[in-house]
């Protein structure tokens, strides 16, 4: 067996967004099913640090979920490499929802678990111009990002702003954006509406489009951005809404795309994404949703990825002292559940045992 789900997360239950039960929510029940589907899609793969993602925001605070996977970032309004989150946790809550590492043990899981991350502070607090935002593309595209998550709005959309979306876009770096939270009667913002972006709107825990979400014909797919459960400060959980938290589900979908299909471009990326998200709206495309909410497994098995390794029990990729690890962890019988549970039970006779050992250093990578 490999990775156990859902995984040990302790507040994972608090995450409608990646799995849906029904759970209520501010006093409203959510619909079953009504999330990303992401858990199946980790039978395949969690991510892998070969992935790099830039978060171009208020910045990035040092969180337990992802603090050693954090590369050296950049602010662009002060000219300098510190990146501490200065606007309430914002930038810290969109990267936990997109690469905080799960079934740890620690506070919830996030789309992709393993992405390296780069912080690029683009605003001044909570507020910023377009071309801080621009520059902070170009230095992204330059340092090496895969991905770049803007979970921003500006109304202008000036030359300079579509000229480094288009930059990072000839680069094929895929750009993820939030729609804008200016509501359904007025138009999707910088930089969501440039066509070389994927636009995102919100949805809620019963797949309705949030009203506060910007709509028009930009719009390429939606994923929930109603009272969304993340990481604040550094070792510290909490809600926000907005499409600034539905952009991450995406941008974390594209970490495990971009995983099992490295030469993942902006325009097939975009194309997977909208054909095999959930319809939730009215019938086919509309302005509201797109064609309708993420689908993370349905997006990732499109790429048709490899299956992973027997051994790979971690779904990291590679076969080594971290599966020898949680090997050992689980070491002899185990629970009588124990096809569901007993991750390391490579053989199915239900214990952890040199026979496991020896069908790990089969598939063993170092």
């Amino acid at each position: 067996g490999g990775v156990a789900a859902p995984p040990d997360d302790p507040w994972f239950g608090f995450q409608y967004g990646v799995l849906n039960t029904g759970q209520n929510v501010a006093g409203q029940d959510g619909i079953v099913g009504a999330d990303v589907n992401a858990v199946p899609a980790w039978d395949w793969t969690v991510g892998s640090e070969d992935v790099v993602v830039a978060v171009l925001d208020s910045g990035v605070d040092s969180h337990v979920e992802f603090d050693d996977r954090l590369l050296p970032g950049w602010n662009v309004p002060d000219a300098n490499d510190q990146f501490d989150d200065e606007c309430g946790s914002h930038g810290t809550h969109v990267t936990g929802i997109l690469g905080a590492r799960g079934d740890n043990d620690e506070g919830i899981a996030g789309v992709a678990w393993r992405p390296r991350i780069m912080p690029v502070v683009v605003t001044n607090g909570c507020t910023g111009l377009e071309s801080w935002v621009a520059e902070g593309i170009v230095w992204a595209v330059d340092h090496g990002a895969d991905i770049i998550n803007m979970s921003l709005q500006y109304s202008a959309g000036t030359e300079a702003f579509a000229d480094a979306v288009a930059y990072a876009d000839a680069a094929g770096v895929i750009q993820i954006a939030a729609a804008g939270n200016t509501g359904q009667a007025n138009d999707v913002q910088a930089p969501a509406r440039f066509p070389e972006t994927i636009a995102v709107a919100a949805t809620d825990n019963r797949d309705r489009h949030e009203s506060f979400s910007s709509a028009g014909p930009e719009i390429d797919l939606a994923a929930p951005g109603w009272r969304i459960y993340s990481c604040v400060g550094s070792s510290s959980y909490g809600y926000k809404s907005g499409t600034s938290m539905a952009a991450p589900f995406v941008t974390g979908a594209v970490a495990l795309m971009k995983t099992v299909a490295p030469d993942l471009d902006p325009v097939t990326a975009k194309v997977m994404l909208m054909i095999h998200a959930d319809d939730v709206e009215s019938l086919g495309f509309d302005d509201l949703t797109g064609t309708g909410r993420l689908d993370v497994e349905a997006s990732l098995l499109a790429l048709d990825p490899q299956p992973p390794a027997p051994g790979d029990l971690n779904r990291d990729g590679v076969v080594d002292g971290e599966d020898f690890g949680i090997m050992l962890t689980g070491w002899g019988p185990c629970p009588s559940d124990c096809e569901e549970t007993c991750v390391g039970d490579l053989n199915g006779d239900c214990r952890i045992d040199g026979l496991d050992l020896g069908l790990l250093f089969v598939d063993w990578t170092g």
